[in-house]
């Protein structure tokens, strides 16, 4: 099941193809509280639905930091901000071309500490990484694999090695370098789409067209984060991922020890 999730999630990154991310992605739960503590978050579930608003306006920015320049280059210094960044809260939901639908909502840290949560099939998944150590909650069936046999699992956190074979795929992606790190580098021809703007910033939309394609909202009036990902219309899975909070200050925290059921390394 994760590494179903993870290529999902590399296959939009790595193509701007918020449809083929997003189709397994959506619904996700609350974030645990007890998990991340944020200055910006006025609340820690999920983000509201895609706020762009395209103004019929097509082609580069007029002003700020992304006046005038091509397709390519408003990428170019998407990617250099994102290289940079100290932190971000994504939330990608989407249904697939099945109907099926999955999703996930992450808080994500430079250091590669992260906390959130992955609905993949039945019942979320929250996971946390601290350091070295990564902490699974939620989901009976994925937690079964993880540790067979253990019945005392249920409103506990198990702990495993961070580089561990069974939550390697899901860390890839909470990773705001790696996992996330592709997420400008498209494969087909680029053009601007209409602007818009996306949680109050005015945007500039670049489309990649194609089957793996999709559009990507990214700030003209501050730093050029890339603040929204989407399928392109009447694409076969309906998807978004949002991407805010960025470089808000953000503090993840292991679960209480009490909570913890620790392994030394899964049975998979």
């Amino acid at each position: 099941m994760s590494s179903h999730l993870r290529r999902r999630v590399t296959g939009v990154t790595a193509g701007l193809a918020a449809a083929v991310l997003l189709a397994a992605c959506s619904s996700s739960s609350a974030v645990s509280s007890s998990a991340v503590s944020s200055s910006a978050a006025a609340s820690p579930g999920v983000s509201p639905g895609p706020s762009a608003a395209p103004t019929g306006s097509v082609g580069p920015a007029t002003s700020g930091p992304l006046a005038g320049l091509p397709p390519t280059r408003v990428l170019a210094k998407a990617q250099s901000a994102m290289s940079v960044a100290k932190s971000v809260h994504f939330v990608a939901n989407g249904t697939g071309q099945t109907g099926g639908s999955t999703g996930l909502d992450l808080h994500l840290l430079a250091n590669g500490d992260a906390a959130g949560s992955f609905k993949l099939a039945t019942q979320p998944l929250e996971i946390i990484r601290k350091g070295d150590s990564a902490y699974l909650s939620g989901d009976p069936a994925f937690l079964a694999r993880v540790a067979p046999g253990r019945t005392d699992l249920a409103g506990r956190w198990v702990k495993l090695p961070a580089d561990d074979p069974a939550v390697a795929d899901l860390l890839a992606v909470a990773d705001l370098r790696t996992g996330l790190g592709g997420v400008l580098l498209p494969k087909g021809p680029l053009t601007f789409g209409p602007s818009g703007t996306v949680d109050g910033h005015d945007t500039v939309a670049i489309v990649e067209s194609g089957p793996a394609g999709g559009i990507v909202h990214v700030a003209a009036d501050a730093t050029p984060y890339p603040l929204l990902v989407e399928s392109l219309p009447g694409a076969a899975a309906d998807s978004t991922a949002r991407f805010s909070e960025w470089d808000e200050p953000v503090t993840i925290t292991a679960p209480p020890a009490a909570k913890v059921v620790a392994l030394a390394a899964s049975a998979s």
